[in-house]
C-alpha cells in the first residue's frame, strides 16, 4: 500500500494539509504530543494546546515556528500567525507516555469458577456464556476481595 500511495500521501493537496504534516516536524514529537494545528486562515493558524504550560512553552517559540512554517513550497507566505488556544486534542494518542499497568486481580477460587459455570449453564450460545462467565468471575473476585487486587 506505501508503495502505491506512498507519493500521494507525501503531496497534501492544501495549505492545511501540508501544516497539518509539517506540525510535528516543525514542533518535535514532544510538543506535537500536546498540540495540534486546528485550522488555517487568512494565513492565520490556530494551535489547540492541551495545557497553559504547554501553550506559554510554544508562545515563546512562536517566531522560530513562524520561521518554519512561513514560506510554502512555491514561496508564497502560508503561515503569517499563530495563535494558541487551550482545549482537547482530538488527535492525540489516548495512551500516556507511562501507563498504569493493569490491576492484576488474584485467580479466582474453584468454587468461583463452579459458581459461574452454573450460573451461565442454560445459556446456548458458547461466546456468549464465557464472556457472562468471565464478567461473573471478576465480580466474585472483587467482592471476596474488597474491591482491591
Amino acid at each position: 500500500m506505501a508503495a502505491v500511495a506512498g507519493s500521494l500521501l507525501n503531496h497534501p493537496r492544501s495549505r492545511a494539509q501540508r501544516v497539518q504534516k509539517d506540525w510535528q516536524r516543525a514542533v518535535g514529537a514532544g510538543l506535537a504530543r500536546h498540540s495540534e494545528p486546528e485550522r488555517l486562515a487568512d494565513g492565520v493558524l490556530t494551535i489547540r494546546v492541551d495545557s497553559p504550560a504547554w501553550m506559554q512553552e510554544l508562545a515563546f517559540l512562536k517566531p522560530e515556528l513562524l520561521q518554519r512554517l512561513g514560506e510554502g513550497s512555491n514561496g508564497m507566505p502560508v503561515v503569517r500567525d499563530i495563535r494558541f488556544k487551550q482545549g482537547t486534542l482530538r488527535l492525540a494518542d489516548p495512551t500516556p507516555d507511562n501507563p498504569a499497568p493493569p490491576p492484576q486481580w488474584p485467580p479466582a477460587l474453584p468454587e468461583e469458577e463452579q459458581r459461574a459455570r452454573a450460573l451461565v449453564a442454560a445459556v446456548t450460545d458458547p461466546e456468549l456464556a464465557g464472556l457472562l462467565a468471565r464478567i461473573y468471575l471478576k465480580h466474585l473476585v472483587r467482592e471476596r476481595t474488597g474491591g482491591c487486587c
